[in-house]
């Protein structure tokens, strides 16, 4: 064999282990449309979807109440406080299930929630009902994903339940902010 095939072969070798090893990430950061997705591997497990569901509910209310504070406008200011009256609801009855089966519920959002929190919070009043608009369009996106897994995947019955029923309300609110930018 000649040095020209081995390199060949050494640099095909590297190109596909760099390939795996990007593949191999747990969260993907998606800059351009602000939004970090958890891409999941196998069954989603009841402690991550609580774990999950938790932070992303608390982005929920946390980005709906600053958004209302820094000066959401209009249908935007309304599609908020239903975003508030729902997660916090959803959020106290996630807190009581994951409680009654030993499931630790975190109090503060997953770094990925953080950032787009902060990412509102930096952005200018102008931009502020279409900043907001196209993080709850993403953030719902995302938390629907997440529950249909749950719905199917996650071996806690009442979870499941949760996961499913909570499914409608998700996806009424997806329709609503999409109409906001309509």
């Amino acid at each position: 064999m000649n040095s020209s095939n081995v390199n060949s072969r050494h640099l095909a070798l590297a190109l596909a282990l760099a390939v795996l090893a990007g593949c191999d990430t747990n969260e993907r950061d998606d800059r351009h449309s602000g939004r970090s997705e958890e891409v999941t591997r196998g069954a989603l497990s009841t402690p991550r979807f609580v774990e999950e569901a938790a932070s992303g509910g608390l982005y929920e209310v946390r980005s709906s109440e600053l958004g209302l504070r820094s000066g959401l406008t209009g249908r935007a200011a309304e599609a908020a406080q239903h975003m508030i009256h729902d997660h916090t609801r959803a959020n106290e009855r996630l807190r009581l299930l994951a409680r009654r089966h030993g499931v630790a519920v975190p109090d503060q959002m997953l770094p990925k929630h953080a950032r787009m929190v902060e990412e509102l919070r930096n952005a200018g009043n102008r931009d502020l009902n279409a900043a907001w608009t196209h993080q709850q369009i993403a953030a719902h996106h995302e938390a629907i994903e997440l529950f249909e897994r749950a719905r199917q995947e996650v071996d806690n019955p009442e979870l499941r339940q949760f996961a499913a029923e909570t499914l409608p309300t998700l996806r009424e609110h997806l329709r609503m902010l999409e109409n906001l930018g309509r």
